[in-house]
């Protein structure tokens, strides 16, 4: 470790046969699990040479506000063009960091707003919707329990007796990852569907007439930034072949979600 790190290096460490040991500090009261493939920090090859004088001894702390959670962003992570000069490189580097939390690089690090909640709401005479896991084989199987372990750990989903039980699928993205998807079909054909029109394209783009500079913003995850209320968490409960959960934030595949993140988002920002 190193006197008086940065805000960006904390650790300097000595590279032989393209290996090294990192020093690791439980500052908390409680065992730390780390996942499989979990980011703790990211690393840099640094070739200046530098004064640094080294700590004999890393001292210990109780505070749990001396933690990062989140990792700082390097300048690899970004999409920048390579003809910009390095100084103002590195002073977006800083501009990102000094706002790092607003930026959600993981399913850990998404937020969640407190100023709304949904609901599902279904005709009257309606049924619990309640299905059988659909087949899997056996690395399919490990995926989905694995990417539930993952939402549970994160607070998005939690355990249920609900009288609800939708089918969860495994699909793969573009770039061969996987994605869990649940067959919401049965309770969509019974919930009360949202007015909310959604904006149309054309509309959209005459907005940015006599427009000169145009950005944009992904909102990472979108629909798990809203909250749902304890009625329509149950109505969410899935069931794979070696468990059932329910969510505690809206999920992709619910007949009002891109309505209500519509809605909702801009309400929200109002707000900032």
């Amino acid at each position: 470790m190193i006197e008086n790190p940065s805000e960006d290096i904390g650790c300097l460490l000595e590279v032989k046969d393209g290996k090294t040991c990192v020093p690791l500090t439980n500052i908390g009261d409680k065992n730390i699990e780390f996942l499989k493939d979990q980011c703790l920090g990211k690393a840099e090859i640094i070739e200046l040479s530098l004064n640094v004088k080294v700590k004999e001894k890393i001292p210990s702390s109780n505070n749990l506000n001396n933690f990062k959670e989140k990792v700082p962003i390097i300048l690899s992570e970004i999409n920048i063009d390579p003809n910009i000069e390095n100084e103002r490189k590195q002073e977006l580097v800083q501009l990102l960091n000094e706002y790092r939390d607003c930026f959600g690089l993981n399913i850990s690090e998404l937020g969640s707003t407190n100023l709304t909640k949904r609901d599902i709401k279904e005709v009257e005479g309606s049924k619990p919707v309640c299905m059988k896991p659909f087949k899997t084989n056996a690395p399919e199987r490990a995926a989905i329990k694995e990417i539930v372990r993952e939402w549970r750990e994160n607070g998005i989903v939690s355990d249920t007796r609900s009288p609800y039980a939708s089918s969860v699928s495994l699909v793969k993205k573009k770039m061969g990852e996987n994605r869990l998807v649940i067959d919401y079909r049965r309770l969509n054909s019974q919930t009360i569907k949202d007015k909310f029109s959604l904006p149309k394209i054309d509309d959209l783009l005459e907005q940015l007439h006599d427009c000169s500079f145009f950005t944009t913003l992904n909102l990472a995850h979108g629909y798990l930034k809203i909250p749902l209320t304890e009625n329509a968490k149950q109505k969410t409960a899935f069931i794979t072949p070696d468990e059932t959960g329910q969510f505690e934030r809206m999920i992709s595949g619910l007949t009002n979600a891109p309505a209500v993140s519509t809605f909702d988002v801009p309400r929200i920002g109002s707000f900032m």
